[in-house]
């Protein structure tokens, strides 16, 4: 059958924080098109300087972070390097002040 890869985007934060900062909201994810590799790629808003774990999943109960992006531009990209690997299940998390 087909394989394919899922995005379950994460519970979005409060805005803002009790102490008057701002909070970095989930991010939206964007699947981008397969390209002649067939990997899964998608991109996702960041704010710059922040840092985002990007985790991967494939029973949506045990995840695993498979990579760390520092923002440095207001639109950042994740390639899967294992694609085509099964039905995945992808999630980006913004950590905590």
């Amino acid at each position: 059958g087909d394989e394919a890869a899922r995005i379950i985007p994460p519970e979005p934060q409060d805005s803002p924080l009790p102490d008057g900062s701002i909070a970095i909201l989930s991010p939206t994810l964007r699947v981008v098109p397969r390209g002649a590799s067939g990997a899964f790629e998608f991109e996702f808003d960041t704010v710059v300087g922040a840092t985002y774990a990007i985790q991967s999943s494939q029973s949506l109960s045990d995840w695993s972070t498979i990579a760390s992006i520092e923002a440095d531009a207001a639109t950042e990209s994740f390639r899967d390097p294992d694609g085509g690997r099964g039905t995945t299940f992808f999630r980006v998390l913004v950590p905590g002040p």
